[in-house]
């Protein structure tokens, strides 16, 4: 603190019974002042610092344009006064962080779906659904997208909707695979994970004949609540769906397929999440001599290194990413993205994204 603020500090209490004195003295003992008269506010400074008042962000904006402007104007007037050479003039930065990079001196923050836009627009849109031999899901997409509904029982959901889901999936490809996040406890991503979503919800035994709790996007919040649902989905859907067509689903590490074939390939696979683990999924149906493959998500990481791998196969393979949900659901053509900008520019792209 500064000395002059203090000195303030320590009259402060003896500052005030002066005052107060006087005002007794003038007021009530002498009476040359009248009571009802108002009293005279002190001005204090206990702090020299005044507190720092945050402009609008759009006239913060301006004025640094127009500070820039003049700047800008005097360097380029003294220049041809120099007769300076002006190309080098222009090669050099004016400022003391590229506008390109940064803002107001910060690292200038984008969003992925902003590169995702950009790969989109070096493809022909897609007016019909093209046919696939696979379909790789993203469980965590599927299990938000289909809510419990009349289902009082995980029982129920597993039997009604959530196999009849992958029955429905089958009879359009010969092979469907149901891919899940790891939850690993005390990881980065389960710490960023609670830090994004706050305090956890209670932890709800999943079997069979257990009541599914009111809430199931609050319950999907709990780790431990998906690592057990999907324990209780995939030996469901394994055990239940009778089919001559490949069904592969991950468990942890491990995966279970029916019917039963050598995964060394495929597991085991510490990929905490689904988004790379899907990839390996890929490559694995690429060489059992699957050609079209598409991939189930809404994850904005998926497209992109969806990309990068059907660079590194080749091949004629096409990959087709069936992206978000509703009204923005869309079809991209990882295959077509990935011609278009030549395999070093998709090697580089997954770094590029991070």
């Amino acid at each position: 603190m500064p000395d002059e603020s203090v000195t303030c500090l320590k009259d402060l209490q003896a500052r005030g019974e002066r005052e107060y004195g006087a005002f007794v003295k003038d007021h009530l003992v002498d009476r040359t002042t009248a009571v009802s008269e108002l009293i005279q506010r002190n001005k204090v400074t206990l702090f020299n610092e005044q507190p720092i008042k945050f402009k609008p962000k759009g006239k913060e904006m301006i004025s640094k344009l127009k500070s820039e402007a003049s700047l800008f104007s005097r360097l380029y007037v003294s220049c041809q006064r120099r007769d300076d050479n002006m190309d080098e003039f222009f090669r050099h930065e004016h400022q003391p962080f590229p506008p390109s990079l940064s803002t107001s001196g910060s690292l200038r923050q984008s969003k992925k779906s902003d590169l995702v836009n950009c790969l989109e627009e070096l493809m022909q849109p897609v007016e019909n659904r093209p046919p696939y031999d696979v379909n790789i899901l993203d469980g965590a997409v599927i299990v938000n997208m289909l809510k419990p509904g009349m289902a009082k029982t995980f029982g129920q959901y597993s039997e009604s909707i959530f196999c009849q889901y992958l029955k429905s999936e089958l009879s359009r490809a010969c092979r469907v695979d149901v891919v899940w996040d790891i939850y690993i406890p005390n990881s980065l991503k389960s710490q960023a994970r609670l830090q994004r979503l706050g305090c956890p919800v209670k932890v709800v035994r999943v079997q069979t004949s257990s009541p599914i709790p009111g809430k199931w996007h609050e319950f999907l919040r709990n780790d431990q609540n998906k690592t057990e649902l999907i324990s209780f989905l995939t030996e469901s859907a394994i055990a239940s769906i009778d089919t001559s067509k490949e069904l592969v689903m991950t468990d942890g590490t491990g995966v279970s397929c029916k019917p039963l074939r050598e995964t060394s390939a495929i597991a085991p696979c510490n990929h905490e999440e689904a988004d790379s683990r899907m990839m390996v999924h890929v490559t694995d149906a690429f060489h059992r001599g699957y050609k079209k493959i598409q991939i189930r998500s809404v994850d904005k990481d998926v497209v992109v290194l969806a990309v990068s791998t059907v660079s590194e196969l080749g091949g004629g393979l096409e990959l087709w990413v069936a992206f978000e949900t509703g009204k923005g659901f869309r079809l991209i053509a990882a295959h077509e993205i990935a011609e278009s900008l030549g395999p070093m520019r998709c090697y580089a792209l997954p770094m590029f994204h991070h």
